[in-house]
């Protein structure tokens, strides 16, 4: 499990059993949608960037990073309940193959 599916599981988003079958890209076409403080959802499409950690008074946030109609929006991971991936971005998807077969090659054949 990669480290951005497993803060999304320690954050409580997804079950452990979900994540498995479940892996977001950079640049995938997600949805998105949070739970605020005031009881309202926000729902989000954009394009995933990334999960960021930031300390801010000693304290480390996790931070989803999406980006909507051409603006960059961080938004609290611990607000977020739900991802639903619209479209994979494959480029990512076949390098990330790519690199997987290379290392095994190394490792086998190093």
């Amino acid at each position: 499990m990669s480290d951005r599916l497993r803060k999304l599981v320690e954050v409580g988003v997804l079950r452990a059993e979900e994540a498995g079958g479940l892996e977001v890209f950079p640049g995938d076409f997600v949805r998105l949608k949070f739970a605020l403080p005031n009881g309202q959802l926000e729902i989000l499409d954009g394009d995933w960037l990334s999960i960021e950690s930031l300390a801010e008074d000693g304290a480390r946030t996790e931070w989803v990073i999406v980006r909507v109609q051409g603006k960059l929006l961080w938004k609290p991971l611990t607000y977020l309940v739900q991802v639903e991936i619209l479209k994979a971005n494959e480029e990512a998807r076949r390098k990330l193959a790519d690199d997987r077969r290379k290392a095994e090659f190394e490792r086998y054949h190093g």
